[in-house]
């Protein structure tokens, strides 16, 4: 084991001992005031399963201290080997996402958010969801439990998010957009478009909303110069070069408004509707494979992308019926 690991092991102990455990038994409250009960994941090699493996302490089975860092802690836990396996055994890994869910899986937190989520589903009151969820968790919080193994938890954070977050939960929206969970992607896809029109300061995201309601109305000239005024002060606010890529696309002014739309996707890499654009654009301009690979890239970021799957289905039809 190495010094790393000691050390880290000698620090998690005397956490323990001081804060948490009390004559071998799990304190009942903890020293934040908010969990309802808590829970220490450990990753360690245990030689006699010959496996890796992810185990907890709670209030069933639980161990001493002593017992619980009998294993070896690794010196990290993302795609690394766990610790020096015996010999003739081979090394185990594990992946950063199974590590991020088992941990977030077993805090108390996490039960009070189901909870939530749960009256949400029954009530349907978004007003007082947001209001709770609000009064217990932060930003920070609610990023590390998007990572949950409980699909309730994840869509409530998704859910959360998408009213309360900011651009620092884009590219966690990003990740979530793969979601195993139908619901997870599209709340997902609904929260990262909201968070895309969150940057910059107040003043800006005013701008914004007026550049915005130009296109609406299809003054799309009074828009692209709405936007240039922002973008001169703001050149690194994507959605506002999204914006005005989307009033140049409405002027058929599509060369600009790919180079727009490709620096967007320099900005902000999760930006699929930057890809849909682009793939539209080099439609009008008669280049079906540069708008298939478009359209590719768009369902690489976002799979729930439809109508850019049946886009690609159509222009394939119609270059097989050309030849």
């Amino acid at each position: 084991m190495s010094q790393w690991g000691l050390r880290m092991a000698r620090n998690r102990l005397d956490f323990c001992r001081k804060s948490l455990f009390c004559r071998g038994r799990l304190a009942s409250k903890c020293w934040t005031g908010r969990l309802e009960r808590f829970s220490l994941v450990y990753i360690a090699y245990q030689p006699s399963s010959k496996s890796t493996s992810v185990f907890s302490t709670d209030r069933r089975g639980l161990k001493s201290p002593r017992e619980m860092f009998r294993g070896t802690v690794s010196k990290s836990v993302y795609r690394r080997p766990l610790s020096a396996a015996p010999a003739g055994e081979k090394r185990r890994t594990i992946s950063r996402r199974k590590v991020r869910r088992a941990v977030v899986s077993t805090s108390g937190f996490v039960s009070r958010l189901e909870t939530l989520y749960r009256e949400y589903v029954e009530r349907h009151d978004t007003s007082a969801f947001l209001s709770e969820v609000g009064r217990y968790y932060t930003q920070a919080t609610l990023l590390r439990l998007a990572f949950s193994v409980s699909v309730e938890v994840r869509r409530a954070v998704v859910l959360a998010l998408g009213f309360l977050g900011d651009y620092e939960a884009n590219a966690t929206f990003g990740r979530l957009l793969k979601d195993d969970d139908r619901s997870v992607r599209l709340l997902a896809e609904n929260g990262i478009k909201n968070v895309w029109s969150r940057g910059g300061n107040e003043r800006q995201r005013r701008a914004l909303r007026r550049v915005m309601r130009s296109i609406a109305v299809g003054n799309f000239d009074e828009a692209v110069r709405l936007a240039n005024i922002l973008l001169e002060e703001a050149p690194r606010y994507a959605e506002a070069r999204n914006q005005r890529a989307i009033a140049l696309f409405g002027l058929k002014q599509y060369e600009e408004a790919i180079e727009d739309s490709a620096q967007v996707l320099e900005i902000n890499p999760f930006h699929f509707g930057a890809c849909v654009g682009i793939g539209h654009a080099y439609l009008q301009l008669d280049e079906p494979f540069l708008a298939i690979c478009a359209f590719h890239h768009a369902l690489k970021l976002n799979p729930n992308l439809e109508l850019a799957r049946l886009q690609i289905a159509r222009i394939e039809r119609k270059l097989k019926t050309e030849e």
